[in-house]
């Protein structure tokens, strides 16, 4: 999939509250695991709302590759990572298979835990 170790799928959306409080947490975890952990954040209201997704990844610090949940290129992306619920978030290995299940809901710090176990398999 890529020269990174992992890859960290966060599904969000502007309108999503947990999705916005976690993510000063998120940026702890960017900084802490970015060398070996790529960052992708499916925006769900994209086209809609970017300008206010730039504010808040801004304010937060939580810079992740932010693409366009709806757009064609990410449609397989977006089938593995989204479950129904937001925020949903999947890793996926250098194969580009899924590890584990969903992570369903607002984990923040806890993400690295789930990180930690992915990266020592």
């Amino acid at each position: 999939m890529g020269e990174k170790e992992l890859y960290f799928v966060h599904y969000w959306a502007t309108w999503c509250g947990p999705c916005i409080r976690e993510m000063p947490e998120m940026a702890n975890i960017i900084s802490k695991y970015s060398d070996r952990v790529g960052f992708i954040a499916l925006l769900d209201d994209y086209s809609d709302s970017m300008e206010t997704a730039v504010k808040i990844v801004e304010n937060s610090g939580a810079n992740m590759l932010t693409v366009d949940a709806r757009h064609s290129d990410f449609m397989e992306l977006v089938r593995m990572a989204y479950s129904g619920y937001v925020p949903p978030t999947i890793l996926i290995g250098k194969d580009g298979g899924m590890i584990g299940e969903h992570i369903i809901g607002a984990y923040g710090d806890r993400f690295a835990e789930l990180i930690e176990d992915a990266l020592g398999r």
